[in-house]
């Protein structure tokens, strides 16, 4: 009688595994398909300042940022001299944002800073070890 009841619980046990083996790989293969972005997308970039920007210069540049359409938050630092803000891929784009800043602050020497496909590699903490880069690659292959 025990072992029936042991075998049953072992059985039990192994289906609610499998079948929680199989909810993560459809869970995977939903969140790693490309999207469109949508009106909850939000996009970061970052502008580097050759030159430091004084209090009224920071203040100017990020008054200017927010009234851009799609602009949501905008953070300069004054020692680094690293300017970033995020933004809906909906309304603006970086590219745009960024030449456009040039136009109105042309005494401001700036750049646009792109992470390299190394550093967006290393860059999800999901993908942090083989394994998890691996099980990623095969659903986004898919």
């Amino acid at each position: 009688m025990a072992k029936k009841k042991l075998k049953k619980i072992a059985l039990a046990s192994i289906f609610v595994l499998l079948g929680m083996l199989l909810l993560l790989c459809i869970h995977l293969y939903i969140v790693t398909r490309p999207k469109s972005p949508d009106i909850n997308t939000r996009v970061m970039a970052r502008i580097d300042f050759t030159d430091s920007l004084s209090n009224k210069q920071s203040a100017a540049v990020t008054e200017w940022l927010y009234k851009q359409q799609g602009i949501d938050h905008v953070l300069y630092n004054p020692i680094s001299h690293i300017l970033v803000f995020t933004f809906s891929p909906l309304y603006n784009d970086a590219n745009r944002i960024t030449a456009s800043m040039q136009q109105t602050f042309s005494t401001y020497k700036l750049t646009r800073v792109m992470p390299t496909d190394a550093e967006m590699a290393v860059g999800c903490p999901v993908a942090s070890n083989e394994i998890s880069a691996k099980v990623i690659h095969f659903f986004k292959s898919l």
